[in-house]
């Protein structure tokens, strides 16, 4: 996630109060697990190819008459802790 300027905090601020957000858990990233990984992990699963992390993409959908954001739960709890922090 990029750092964010103060300007682009109050404008996010503006914005975060009247978009829609919508938490999505299939918004992951596959991260290639390594064979060290995959053999002397517990449980031993060595078929299982990919872990699944959670992506800090953040889509903004525009309709005509209001937006959406759409990210992954952890993302969404991250930006509303940024937000919350700079209220402060």
């Amino acid at each position: 996630m990029s750092v964010l300027v103060s300007t682009d905090l109050e404008m996010l601020q503006s914005l975060f109060a009247t978009i829609k957000i919508i938490p999505s858990p299939y918004m992951v990233d596959l991260v290639k697990r390594t064979w060290k990984e995959r053999l002397f992990s517990w449980p031993w699963k060595p078929q299982k190819k990919y872990n699944r992390v959670p992506s800090e993409e953040v889509y903004i959908l525009k309709r005509s008459s209001d937006s959406v954001i759409v990210c992954h739960p952890m993302t969404e709890a991250k930006l509303r802790r940024l937000l919350n922090n700079a209220k402060l």
